[in-house]
């Protein structure tokens, strides 16, 4: 299994994680993850397109992932969103997204 698989797959672990540590803490690790995120877009240039393969599909490696982009900022949102309204719900969402 690819690497990028098994990232996007273990999206479904980021509710379980919430119930245990918090959901203030996965916010937070969300956000780091996101700016790493940020980060390694800003440096794609740079790095090995054998590693970028790992986690990247082949059009991806040339110009801004605005899919994981918006996979972060969406579970991000729904964290945020699970303060005001029923976790169960967006939890839910978050495993679906997944």
């Amino acid at each position: 299994m690819k690497l990028r698989k098994a990232i996007h797959i273990s999206g479904v672990f980021i509710p379980l994680l919430a119930g245990i540590a918090g959901k203030i803490q996965v916010v937070v690790l969300m956000v780091a993850v996101l700016c790493v995120f940020v980060v390694i877009e800003a440096l794609k240039h740079r790095i090995s397109k054998r590693f970028l393969a790992l986690v990247y599909r082949e059009q991806e490696i040339g110009s801004f992932s605005i899919e994981p982009f918006s996979y972060f900022i969406s579970i991000i949102s729904i964290l945020v969103l699970s303060f005001y309204i029923d976790e169960k719900i967006c939890f839910a969402a978050i495993a679906i997204l997944a």
